[in-house]
């Protein structure tokens, strides 16, 4: 119900998801989704050790970021973080990898992912999207 309700909350303010904090104040997923940055060409995600679910989106991401020579790091991460970062994007079995094109009034120029156009590509490869 928690995800729910912090759900329609950001919609009522514009907004098509929330990111939940854990209560060390760590990012740890949004209300429907697992939730990766890049900076500097490295790519983040929280740990599970977070409180993340574990999706099956999310585990195909890592496992193609595993076979390529991009480097990913889990850890707990501040959510300041998120407004430093080059690209940010989003999981879930619906959507499979959406790009946020803002976060609370912070824009990011979606024509420069090439992180996150990658990682699209390459899942769509596995499901032979086209």
């Amino acid at each position: 119900m928690e995800n729910i309700l912090a759900r329609k909350k950001a919609f009522d303010k514009g907004y098509d998801e929330a990111v939940f904090l854990n209560i060390h104040d760590k990012i740890c997923e949004g209300t429907i989704t697992n939730i990766f940055f890049v900076k500097n060409d490295e790519i983040y995600t929280p740990s599970v050790k977070c409180g993340v679910l574990e999706g099956i989106i999310r585990s195909k991401i890592i496992n193609i970021i595993s076979k390529s020579k991009l480097e990913i790091n889990f850890g707990e991460y501040e959510k300041e973080l998120l407004y430093d970062a080059d690209e940010i994007f989003i999981t879930n079995s619906l959507m499979n990898i959406m790009p946020v094109s803002e976060l609370e009034g912070k824009e990011f120029d979606l024509e420069k992912n090439k992180i996150t156009r990658f990682l699209m590509k390459e899942l769509s490869k596995i499901y032979r999207w086209k």
